[in-house]
């Protein structure tokens, strides 16, 4: 798959879709996302904004804690799947870890970085990179980047602070490949939930 073109109107304000297409929205395909982000259509305005004005072939979502940067990435990743573009969402930190105890990791890197669909790399970047993650973590931008492959990260780390967690390189791949870091602002969701659950 190609790269598309940064700044593309690639879909329309949901208010215009067809019914067929809100049929897509709202159907049960995309079991692999964690339950809460099965069915989350009220970011579904705010990941079509970013769509329209960030465009691709990367978007990179930053924001503190509990803010919902994956919650509008997955978003993202269900209207584009749902327009026929495949695509997966990966618990980075996770698939990390996994990757780095199996004597398969070169193999697993390679099967991530060449996915021909669109990825969600949840949490890609995160503190006290080992240096297996650094190593991983350059092989897939690399790859995805020089390749034009679509690709949306969340992480609470800016691209600046990169260069002190990994290093000015990845820094310097991620802002061309990326561009500007899309910022998610808000009050920590999880917590303001369990503050209410407190009164109850």
């Amino acid at each position: 798959m190609g790269a598309f073109k940064k700044g593309i109107i690639l879909l329309k304000d949901p208010d215009e879709l067809t019914e067929e297409a809100e049929k897509l929205f709202y159907n049960n395909r995309i079991t692999t996302l964690p339950k809460e982000y099965q069915d989350n259509p009220y970011k579904r305005k705010e990941a079509l904004n970013i769509i329209n004005k960030h465009g691709f072939p990367c978007i990179y979502l930053y924001g503190n804690v509990g803010t919902g940067k994956t919650t509008v990435a997955t978003q993202i990743l269900r209207l584009l799947w749902d327009r026929g573009i495949p695509g997966k969402w990966i618990d980075y930190p996770a698939w990390d870890s996994k990757a780095n105890a199996s004597y398969k990791r070169d193999e697993m890197v390679t099967l991530l970085k060449e996915e021909p669909g669109v990825i969600l790399l949840d949490d890609f970047i995160f503190d006290n990179p080992t240096p297996y993650t650094r190593e991983n973590s350059h092989n897939i931008i690399n790859y995805r980047s020089t390749n034009g492959l679509i690709t949306i990260i969340t992480s609470n780390i800016t691209l600046m602070e990169i260069i002190q967690i990994y290093d000015p390189k990845l820094t310097s791949r991620l802002a061309g490949y990326c561009g500007e870091e899309t910022v998610i602002k808000g009050s920590d969701h999880r917590n303001l939930r369990n503050k209410d659950n407190e009164k109850k």
